[in-house]
């Protein structure tokens, strides 16, 4: 389940940070961050209200540590300097750390999102 919250995260990433460079709005580190953190809060409401947890804190910190220590054993600091990496053309390093840690299916999941494949697989 880790893989899948970090890819809803980075889903909602995404989405945000290309609304903020279309509206000429700033996405630097700060923004960045700041990003990173509403949209751990919005996959952990929207989990809440599927009933998958039991209250807010237990969510925002299960996917906040999914995609920080949980999952790639990261600093919030790694995870935002992949996030940059990612955000601004280069995704290999998270791409390959989500696969070394991912299903078939989810490698799947990752291809369809990132639209290159894990390492081993095709």
């Amino acid at each position: 389940m880790a893989v899948l919250d970090v890819l809803a995260v980075l889903n909602e990433i995404k989405h945000e940070y290309f609304q903020r460079l279309d509206h000429g709005r700033p996405t630097g580190e700060y923004y960045l961050r700041r990003l990173r953190q509403d949209a751990i809060e919005r996959i952990a409401k929207r989990e809440l209200s599927s009933g998958r947890y039991v209250n807010f804190t237990s969510a925002k910190h299960s996917i906040h540590s999914a995609c920080t220590r949980g999952l790639m054993n990261y600093s919030v600091g790694e995870f935002d300097e992949k996030l940059g990496e990612w955000l601004a053309g280069n995704p290999a390093r998270l791409v390959d750390d989500l696969c070394f840690f991912s299903t078939h299916y989810e490698k799947r999941l990752i291809k369809e999102f990132f639209g290159t494949s894990c390492p081993d697989s095709n």
